[in-house]
């Protein structure tokens, strides 16, 4: 029994290894799995057109006071358009997708402003993280950048790739006056 589960866990490390996954990313691809898609369909519903889902997590964290990662990620299909569908003022709504949208590349923000991708990226897979990022900082892709609401949504037709990511504090509710 024993070596039965030397060889996965070596079979395991090999895979991630040669796969180019970390155990980060390979736990996004099975939150995927069984979640579902759902929430990232509820993200993109109506406003782009998409082939599949890569990250797809809405989950509420085990601490009740950490921060509650929102994450959304899609592969955009081949008819979508070149520029991010705009939404009129009236209608942008943070948990949605689209809004005021800016090319990139995107510049850096405060210091003192969280950084989605660092926070919530680990429920990404590794390599679309990686295309991500590498959208943000050239032209070609759309951002939007929410500090109110700490969102971060990117629209990368270059790469076929759409993201919806936002942070959640935990309220104080359970704090006394």
């Amino acid at each position: 029994m024993r070596q039965a589960l030397g060889a996965a866990l070596v079979g395991l490390f090999v895979f991630l290894l040669f796969a180019d996954e970390t155990p980060a990313s390979l736990l996004s691809r099975l939150t995927v799995l069984f979640n579902g898609p759902d929430y990232a369909a509820r993200i993109f519903q109506d406003h782009v057109p998409i082939v599949r889902v890569l990250a797809s997590d809405d989950t509420h964290p085990l601490d009740r006071d950490a921060p509650r990662c929102q994450v959304a990620v899609v592969e955009l299909a081949p008819e979508a358009p070149a520029e991010p569908p705009p939404v009129p003022l009236i209608e942008q709504d943070s948990s949605r997708f689209g809004g005021s949208w800016r090319p990139t590349p995107l510049r850096p923000g405060p210091l003192s402003m969280p950084d989605l991708m660092a926070l919530c990226g680990d429920r990404i897979d590794f390599l679309t993280r990686r295309v991500l990022v590498q959208a943000m900082t050239e032209p070609g892709a759309f951002v939007i950048r929410d500090w109110k609401n700490d969102v971060l949504q990117i629209y990368a037709p270059n790469h076929a790739l759409a993201a919806h990511l936002s942070r959640k504090v935990a309220s104080p509710s359970h704090w006394a006056p």
